[in-house]
């Protein structure tokens, strides 16, 4: 509400929370129209894989990509509660609101690399979105990169259009700027993950095959096996690793923690490797609840941990 009233006229508002699941089930969009009738607003609740919008938002995002948009949650009579995961959320994230200047982010960027390079570390790897990837760019162009980056790209990250970005964009894996800089494949949504306030392996809020020895007060938002972002209705997740294999792309930086989630990202890289075998390579990453089952049939797939 302060956050609001301290808005100007046409203001988009975003607003970052460690939020538990108990707030965001019993808060809806009807809630935030009280408080922000004139406003844009988008509550995530942790990251962009979860949040909470006012009605005029969740109007834009429709507006945009359908009512039927993957990850809008829905209420018995099939309204729109306000609440957004994996899909949704990161849409308004990565497309609504506007990105943070390059050349802002470079700096900062900098001064963290040069702490690495300070402790021995030559060369990093992670998943950046396209601003930041602008910004590393930055760097290496300046000549003010102290390490190597090699990256995985955001763009196949719960991407409701990538087959069609893929028609534009081809394959630019391995391209960069000489050997400091280069793109080594994409990321995609994760399977499942620990969303805020449920206690992570403890809470039991990972895609897991064993059910929950209890239910903690503030887990009530989440079913017994835990919560799995690709057997949610419309995932695109599984096409996308599909399309991106065929396309040529290497599939890594894709978080996962259980082992439910772990066996339906081997099974989909699976599938892949059969339809397009000539480009196959795929990697897990974030491993923390790692089945025996899981191991022996990584090393019999060839996947990288």
């Amino acid at each position: 509400k302060k956050v609001v009233e301290s808005a100007r006229p046409g203001d988009l508002i975003y607003l970052g929370t460690r939020g538990n699941p108990v707030v965001m089930k019993d808060v809806t969009r009807k809630d935030l129209d009280v408080i922000a009738p004139d406003h844009e607003v988008f509550i995530g609740i942790g990251n962009e894989m979860w949040g909470l919008v006012n009605t005029r938002m969740l109007n834009r995002l429709t507006g945009i990509y359908g009512k039927d948009l993957p990850g809008i949650i829905k209420d018995d009579k099939g309204e729109a509660t306000g609440l957004l995961f994996g899909t949704a959320g990161s849409v308004v994230g990565y497309e609504i609101f506007p990105q943070e200047p390059a050349s802002l982010l470079a700096p900062v960027f900098g001064k963290e690399l040069e702490e690495w390079a300070a402790i021995g570390v030559t060369t990093l790897s992670s998943r950046f979105n396209g601003t930041e990837i602008s910004a590393y760019s930055q760097l290496a162009r300046e000549g003010k990169l102290p390490i190597r980056i090699a990256y995985t790209h955001e763009l196949a990250r719960w991407n409701p259009y990538f087959e069609r970005d893929m028609k534009r964009l081809g394959n630019l894996q391995d391209y960069g700027i000489g050997n400091q800089i280069w793109m080594m494949g994409l990321s995609v949504g994760i399977p499942d993950g620990s969303p805020p306030g449920g206690g992570g392996a403890a809470g039991g809020d990972v895609c897991s095959d064993v059910k929950k020895r209890e239910r903690f007060p503030d887990d009530a938002f989440y079913e017994q096996n835990g919560f799995c972002y690709w057997e949610q209705p419309g995932d695109p997740t599984r096409a996308t690793v599909m399309t991106a294999n065929r396309y040529g792309y290497r599939i890594a930086g894709v978080h996962t923690f259980g082992d439910k989630g772990l066996e339906m990202m081997l099974e989909t890289y699976g599938k892949a490797a059969k339809d397009s075998p000539q480009s196959a390579a795929f990697a897990l990453d974030h491993g923390l609840m790692i089945s025996p089952t899981v191991m022996k049939r990584t090393k019999e797939e060839g996947v990288i941990w």
